[in-house]
């Protein structure tokens, strides 16, 4: 990504051999999992390959270092693959952990930038973040009394602050805490999910139909639905800052709802 985050559609492959840091990305020729390139990694000559993941299908660096290596988004696949990973170098060696479990191999999940911050790629498969300028991976939770309220729902946006997340159910937001768990929740404004939304769904969904019409490659209008919603919700709603922390507000937002009675 070289000091932004990157944007699903862009190019996720490293065409020829290339060398980011110590890390050494290139084809894997010898790869027998079927078509499609498959890449190999290599960190100070010695091969690596991610949770022990065989099948390497795309390779991305962000602008974070981790002991002045780059950090690396990594797509794994196949019976051992395990969905998107973050590689960072801990102790002189490469350490993976877990952003996004694999749901669809033809669609791999390269988090969406969060509109406004696009440092911030937000997984919806797992509800996590990422800031790709400094390589912290941000998780909240929805619990509130030792109880997790569900379903989670879709991350919508993260604060300022990265300590706070809002995320986007059929009927309410959510405001999760990194610590806390459940910091707010307020009821959608009516003409959000029956209208706007609504509207979203099928625009995603006709836009994915003309897409094969027209023989572009496979779209994911899921991914795509979602990818819209979330550009929907920054123009809605955004954060303020109050009382040393932040709120979320925009058009058609109630009162927080009463935690107790949810």
């Amino acid at each position: 990504m070289a000091g932004s985050a990157l944007a699903q559609a862009s190019p996720s492959v490293v065409p020829e051999a290339k060398r980011f840091g110590d890390f050494l990305i290139g084809p894997n020729k010898e790869s027998f999992y079927g078509p499609g390139t498959q890449y190999s990694i290599v960190f100070r000559s010695q091969g690596y390959w991610p949770l022990g993941a065989r099948e390497v299908n795309g390779v991305r660096p962000i602008k974070a270092l981790s002991e002045g290596q780059p950090m690396l988004l990594v797509v794994t696949s196949g019976y051992d693959g395990v969905g998107t990973l973050l590689i960072g170098v801990q102790n002189g060696a490469p350490l993976a952990r877990i952003l996004s479990p694999l749901k669809d191999k033809k669609f791999p999940d390269w988090g969406v930038p969060q509109p406004g911050r696009e440092e911030v790629l937000l997984f919806a498969e797992s509800g996590r973040a990422l800031d790709t300028h400094t390589g912290e991976v941000l998780w909240f939770d929805t619990r509130f009394k030792a109880k997790e309220y569900g379903p989670w729902g879709a991350l919508m946006s993260v604060s300022p602050d990265n300590r706070l997340a809002a995320y986007l159910t059929f009927r309410q937001i959510l405001v999760a805490g990194r610590e806390d768990g459940l910091d707010a929740a307020y009821q959608l404004p009516a003409d959000a999910n029956v209208g706007e939304l609504a509207d979203i769904s099928k625009a995603a969904y006709v836009q994915a139909v003309q897409a094969h019409k027209d023989g572009v490659p496979s779209m994911d209008n899921h991914r795509l639905d979602r990818e819209m919603t979330i550009a929907w919700f920054a123009k809605r709603f955004h954060w303020k800052a109050k009382n040393g922390t932040w709120e979320l507000v925009g058009r058609g937002l109630g009162p927080a709802l009463p935690l107790s009675e949810r």
